[in-house]
């Protein structure tokens, strides 16, 4: 295994199951860094931010900006000239790509968490500053961002680590096509933590009673998985004391439909908590009120008790794999272990944080 801070690139062959690591690509790769974010399109795997070392000889460190593409089919980095507003130099940001834009939240830089969201669109490659409307998130790092897919248009911002190093376990969702935060009503039993990690599975539906006495299926399930993460950050010792290793589902199928619950405060661009009639759900998509109070009431957690498939099952993981790409969350914002992956045809792409026992 290697040491310290790394940029290495390793491939996973989903047909094999065996790791390779990537040897003679060309072009300008990124910085040794971790708490990097990555998206995948097509054959292509987007990175963005990071920190890590400058110098290693004078123990110089910085926070990275730089948006770097590696192309999986002719083993190629390139480093993007994008223009416009774009982030601060930042690590342990969430990172979603929804259509041809790129979104990143939060995160920290070099003066504090954030909360602010931009977006990177991959045709012009020029960067927007957003100015949502409804109440945004907390600032937070070691937050995930995770899309529910192309044609809801929604992505969904869970826990994080906040400016006094609590953590969250709130569920907040963003409205690409509106651009607006918004609140889904949810009982959740996940606990607060950041450095978790998210991705999105379309799990079968079960089978319901019809009129004449029969079975039908209803629409697919749209969950958002997490598992892992960490809290209770000890700001003596620079590390967080607990670990998880449960794994959570959030139902989002009522998020795709439209039915989502504001807070009765919103926040508008400024930052500044007014008072409104925001108490009442927020219809998008064209939902009535009923239906869109019956599906808010939906939005619920459960906790996920399968096994991992033993080496003969490895066929059973097929229907997560074709669910979407795959996502790593980031590590300590001092240091530990993180990292981003994505996913290119049947291989997941690891680029390597530096190594440490921390």
């Amino acid at each position: 295994p290697e040491e310290g801070w790394s940029d290495a690139l390793y491939v996973l062959d989903l047909d094999t199951w065996r790791w390779e690591k990537v040897a003679g690509a060309t072009g300008e790769a990124p910085p040794r860094a971790d708490k990097l974010r990555a998206v995948a399109k097509g054959p292509h795997i987007l990175f963005f931010g990071g920190f890590g070392p400058t110098n290693l000889g004078t123990g110089e460190f910085a926070w990275f900006d730089a948006v770097h593409v590696f192309d999986t089919e002719h083993t190629r980095w390139m480093k993007m000239p994008c223009t416009g507003s774009g982030p601060s130099p930042r690590a342990a940001h969430g990172m979603a790509l929804h259509g041809n834009r790129v979104f990143v939240f939060g995160g920290r830089d070099r003066e504090a968490r954030r909360n602010d969201l931009h977006a990177l669109d991959l045709t012009t490659w020029e960067w927007s500053k957003l100015a949502p409307h409804g109440r945004s998130p907390e600032p937070r790092s070691f937050v995930t961002l995770t899309a529910l897919g192309d044609d809801s248009g929604k992505l969904v911002c869970i826990g994080g680590r906040g400016c006094s190093d609590t953590h969250f376990a709130d569920v907040h969702v963003y409205d690409c096509s509106s651009n607006a935060w918004l609140r889904p009503e949810h009982k959740a039993p996940l606990q607060p933590r950041g450095w978790h990690t998210t991705d999105v599975a379309w799990l079968a539906p079960a089978p319901a009673p019809a009129a004449n006495g029969g079975g039908r299926l209803s629409g697919p399930v749209c969950h958002v998985v997490v598992h892992g993460g960490s809290s209770d950050f000890d700001a003596e010792r620079r590390m967080c004391q607990r670990y998880f290793n449960d794994t959570c589902l959030f139902d989002a199928t009522s998020i795709l439909h439209g039915a989502v619950t504001l807070p009765a405060a919103t926040r508008g661009s400024g930052g500044t908590a007014t008072a409104g009639a925001a108490s009442s759900p927020e219809l998008l998509a064209g939902a009535s009120p009923t239906a869109a109070a019956a599906a808010a009431s939906t939005a619920t957690w459960s906790r996920g008790s399968a096994a991992l498939p033993g080496s003969g099952d490895l066929a059973a993981l097929s229907p997560l794999l074709a669910a979407g790409k795959r996502s790593r969350d980031d590590a300590g914002d001092e240091g530990a272990i993180g990292g981003a992956s994505s996913t290119g045809g049947k291989r997941v792409a690891l680029a390597g944080p530096r190594d440490s026992s921390t």
